[in-house]
């Protein structure tokens, strides 16, 4: 037996950070040791910093965090940990418009260095490693497992930890390979580099209404681009601006992820349907409305109590949620900071801004057949992109014109699209059978304790996995604390595991 009892976490971004700190939290009474065995974790990420991953590796200062800043934490239970750090370190002084009706907004930027400084100090007892590669293969040695890195690395692992968040976008279908490789389609909106380049007068289509979008035109507008942006969706929906405090204040979000299941949703039935869910939420919202209450608190209420209802909903009634009911509850589940929706609000209402309902056909280089453009503003060059448009609702198809196109779709949302074919560590599990698809088609299959399922059906004991790629199992494991309270809820089993 070695003297190390080594933990592998195959992603470095705010999952795999809020595992560790709250993993060494828990063994510091033990000196970090399990069965007389000093525990080291290895966590293989290629960026330059732990914590950042997709999400707060922005540096743009006009992309902040979508909840307060009590509403973002990695410390389970201390929801004001973030937000005494940012005050500490002079955060409001640095960055007076991150306040907003006495709540603070903080840059995601700023939450990404918060993250790293949770790390420095394990990182400097010699207790965890940042291994700046990236996962290629795993295959088992005996009761251990060997993983192989892009640069050749053989690391071997006594329990490894799936925490790679959320896939990077893929480039829609409709778009052809010359508009596909032309300098001005961004793929990602978080490529900065490129999105710089656009230029003032450049007329920009986003495709994708939602939260990336709402970052892009943000952007946008700060550098004080003057031309059209067009934002096009299939359904228009885009993200609710976030509700004002109440008085009396909502119960913290981190007591309200442990009530017990709210009455109203317990009679949508035992095991409940989707319909009776969707139902029930709407007479509770119509109820509340008559007492002057608004939308948010009864829709809060079924979010927080998604994980445990969410696995009780046969395979069938989940992919049904995928493909009719996804975009709505998206659009009311993730909120604009004030901050960015008063700058939507504002180019909205002087035209610079349209948001249209319509799919996309095709999106291609070259001269339009028949244009129809949101303005007569004369055009002096020849257009980059043509966008074939079909309205929704109607059989009309248009065409646009646009000089810049942003990719905002965001992530992947299936696990066939979420993962298959865009991380060649999970393509590399899933050929050797070690985890699943979860049945749903989103994200892997896993226990109620996060152990991968594999492709005989059984929990594997060494491999778990965390956050986003659990979207499957339990509906909505996305958004900082509902990931920090999966893990503070998975860690007891975790530690009687190790041992």
């Amino acid at each position: 037996m070695t003297s190390t009892l080594h933990i592998v976490i195959v992603g470095g971004g705010y999952s795999a950070v809020t595992f560790t700190v709250q993993l060494f939290a828990r063994l510091a009474p033990l000196q970090f040791r399990i069965a007389g065995r000093q525990v080291h974790l290895t966590i293989i990420e290629p960026r330059e910093k732990l914590g950042r991953g997709l999400a707060y590796s922005s540096a743009d200062p006009d992309h902040r965090i979508n909840a307060p800043s009590f509403g973002h934490a990695a410390i389970a239970g201390d929801q004001l940990h973030f937000h005494n750090w940012f005050l500490a370190q002079g955060g409001l002084e640095q960055d007076p418009q991150s306040a907003s009706h006495d709540l603070l907004f903080p840059r995601r930027a700023d939450f990404g260095r918060y993250l790293g400084s949770l790390v420095e100090e394990p990182m400097a007892a010699g207790l965890l490693t940042h291994c700046r590669d990236q996962a290629q293969s795993m295959h088992r040695e005996g009761n251990r497992l060997r993983i192989e890195t892009l640069s050749g690395a053989k690391l071997a692992a006594d329990h490894l930890v799936i925490a790679t968040g959320h896939a990077a976008p893929a480039t829609p279908r409709f778009v052809d390979a010359p508009a596909a490789s032309h300098p001005k389609f961004m793929a990602s909106a978080w490529d900065a580099t490129r999105v710089a380049q656009i230029q003032a007068d450049d007329r920009v289509l986003l495709l994708g209404s939602g939260l990336t979008a709402a970052d892009m035109i943000a952007s946008l507008l700060r550098r004080e681009h003057r031309a059209e942006i067009e934002v096009i969706s299939r359904r228009g929906l885009r993200p609710q601006p976030l509700p004002a405090p109440t008085d009396p204040p909502m119960a913290p979000i981190w007591d309200r992820l442990k009530q017990p299941i709210p009455t109203f949703l317990l009679a949508a039935g035992q095991p409940p349907q989707l319909r009776s869910l969707l139902r029930a939420l709407r007479d509770e919202i119509a109820r509340r409305a008559e007492s002057g209450v608004q939308w948010y608190e009864a829709f809060d209420d079924l979010r927080d109590a998604l994980y445990r209802l969410w696995p009780a909903l046969t395979d069938d009634e989940q992919r049904q949620y995928l493909r009719h009911l996804k975009p709505w509850y998206e659009t009311y589940r993730f909120r604009m900071p004030p901050q960015t929706g008063k700058a939507i609000a504002d180019a909205q209402a002087t035209g610079q801004l349209h948001f249209q309902a319509a799919r996309v056909l095709s999106l291609k280089i070259g001269p339009a057949t028949h244009s129809t453009r949101l303005t007569d503003t004369p055009r002096t060059r020849t257009p980059h992109f043509i966008a074939q448009l079909q309205v929704r609702s109607t059989s009309d198809i248009v065409e646009r014109e646009f000089d810049a196109v942003i990719n905002c779709t965001g992530p992947s949302g299936t696990v066939v699209g979420a993962v298959h074919g865009t991380n060649v560590f999970i393509d590399a599990l899933l050929a050797a059978g070690l985890v699943r698809p979860h049945a749903c088609g989103l994200g892997l299959d896993v226990s109620a304790h996060l152990r991968a399922i594999n492709q005989r059906g059984e929990p594997e004991p060494l491999i778990r996995v965390i956050g986003p790629p659990t979207a499957g199992a339990f509906g909505d494991p996305i958004g900082a604390v509902f990931i920090c309270a999966q893990i503070d809820r998975m860690m007891p089993d975790f530690i009687e595991g190790l041992h």
